[in-house]
């Protein structure tokens, strides 16, 4: 199959930059594009974590689609960016690891690339562990290609000797600290910054624009519901990172109901997870969600977001994790429309 340039003459002049990566990604395009707007550049940015949305000068709307995701959407939305485009910052939607190579050969030669982690994810597309994260995610990042990615994915000695057999230009973006940030707002703002650096940007206003970003939809967060608390880590869906939110918490496994949100499509992901899940220690295990074909874990049949309050409620403190679609999406659209309508 013959790959086109979707990148037009017009744009060439623009900051280019692909967004690749395990977790993450989302998170980053919005820093980057709080970032580079900031900096007086007029950008334009595609999000396709929770919610599908661009993001430019006029504003953030939803991306809908009539059925569900599609590679092929990249390459529609850069053919729609208009020529006053000074900085185009592009999520890499693509899974399977074939399709990976796609978002920078659309994109175009001159394109940054940001390598935000390789943690295990997807492994019935990847395969286990690290190792196939890094096999799968280095087919987006072309040779010779300038990379950032932060100290902590930095630390994979199999990753950065790949992409020096690649020819590759890393920079590993320099750590950045604050101990009234979450580590993963640190991390990828650390990504953030080490771009402004490189592009001559004006880093002090990029990071103040990072900073007072107001929180995602779906960032982890602890909502309250008369007394009892959900932790919402539903969107980290890699184990690695459940567990380090959790940790942050400080609550004592006894006395909180874990709750993972089951999707038939990602059956190795609550394989990955079973291990955690089913530690003793929790004050119980359910499951919700799509019901599997077997499974260990107490299954509750949650059809609402009401169903989900009660079950809240009646557990007291839960953490729920494993996949935002379905309910729990549907609470933080009810919890964020009842923000803007305050």
């Amino acid at each position: 199959m013959r790959i086109l340039k979707c990148i037009d003459v017009k744009h060439e002049e623009a900051v280019q930059i692909v967004v690749t990566g395990s977790r993450g990604k989302s998170s980053v395009v919005r820093f980057l594009f709080a970032a580079l707007s900031a900096c007086g550049l007029r950008t334009w940015a595609r999000i396709t974590g929770v919610i599908p949305r661009e993001l430019s000068p006029s504003g953030e709307r939803a991306i809908l689609r009539s059925s569900g995701g599609h590679v092929e959407e990249m390459r529609w939305w850069l053919s729609s960016i208009p020529s006053e485009a000074e900085a185009i910052v592009m999520e890499n939607s693509a899974v399977a690891p074939d399709l990976q190579r796609l978002a920078a050969q659309w994109m175009g030669k001159d394109a940054l690339l940001v390598l935000t982690n390789v943690r295990p994810d997807h492994q019935d597309a990847w395969g286990a562990g690290e190792i196939g994260a890094v096999r799968a995610l280095l087919g987006g990042i072309p040779k010779g290609a300038t990379v950032f990615t932060p100290e902590n994915t930095a630390r994979s000695l199999s990753l950065l000797t790949a992409l020096e057999e690649k020819g590759c230009h890393v920079h590993i973006a320099p750590p950045v600290f604050s101990s009234s940030s979450p580590e993963w707002v640190n991390e990828n703002l650390s990504i953030v910054l080490a771009i402004l650096s490189y592009l001559g940007l004006n880093e002090k206003k990029g990071e103040e624009a990072v900073r007072s970003l107001p929180p995602d939809i779906a960032d982890f967060k602890v909502l309250s519901f008369d007394g009892s608390q959900l932790a919402v880590a539903f969107s980290a869906n890699d184990i690695e990172t459940t567990i380090r939110l959790f940790n942050t918490l400080q609550w004592p496994m006894e006395g909180t109901t874990v709750l993972f949100n089951n999707r038939r499509d990602r059956p190795e992901r609550l394989k990955a997870f079973l291990p955690w899940l089913q530690k003793k220690q929790w004050k119980r295990s359910l499951l919700m969600g799509d019901r599997p074909f077997k499974s260990h874990l107490l299954y509750r049949e949650v059809l609402s977001v009401d169903a989900l309050k009660c079950l809240i409620k009646e557990e007291g403190r839960v953490f729920g994790c494993g996949n935002v679609a379905g309910v729990p999406l549907q609470l933080l659209i009810e919890g964020k429309q009842g923000e803007d309508h305050a």
